[in-house]
């Protein structure tokens, strides 16, 4: 019995292992939906927030989270993307930002800021595709979306100062 209970434990703890090994560093980013609290995102944009609901994370994202907007249509949301920390230099910026292009129907972007917080900015288009902000941090990246240039730029910034990201 004993030696059934002691290769039990070594199964799991070898599975612990392995399931935490390959994550590494993005293991220890936050799940997109407590990024920053409710009430945060309210003073940021000025307007309620509501409902965060964590969303299948598609194309390289670890989580995904949306948010309803109350004062706005039903169709227009807030979305926070987190994905995994990539190298802060134009060439990683261009390649996830092209991504994103596909999936906002070819749209085109702009690239802002300065090379120390690589951003691209999808400017978005009512009912073809919400605006789109992605920035690189060194421990994160991440996208938000359907808000304004200003107010994405506040919420991935809150959320660098939280996290430490820097």
């Amino acid at each position: 019995m004993k030696a059934i209970c002691l290769f039990g434990t070594c199964v799991l703890m070898l599975f612990g292992a392995c399931s935490g090994s390959g994550a590494g560093q993005a293991s220890n980013l936050p799940a997109a939906c407590e990024l920053l609290p409710v009430a945060n995102l309210q003073d940021i944009l000025r307007e309620q927030v509501k409902n965060p609901t964590p969303t299948n994370a598609g194309v390289g994202e670890i989580s995904a989270c949306t948010y309803t907007l109350p004062a706005r249509s039903l169709e227009e949301y807030l979305g926070i993307y987190v994905l995994a920390p990539r190298s802060r230099d134009a060439v990683q910026l261009e390649r996830l930002a092209d991504e994103w292009k596909k999936r906002n129907v070819g749209a085109d972007y702009e690239l802002v800021g300065d090379a120390q917080y690589p951003m691209a900015w999808f400017p978005g288009e009512h009912k073809v595709y919400p605006s789109t902000f992605i920035i690189l941090f060194d421990k994160a990246t991440l996208v938000v979306t359907g808000v304004s240039l200003d107010d994405s730029k506040s919420i991935a910034f809150q959320a660098m100062v939280k996290y430490k990201w820097e």
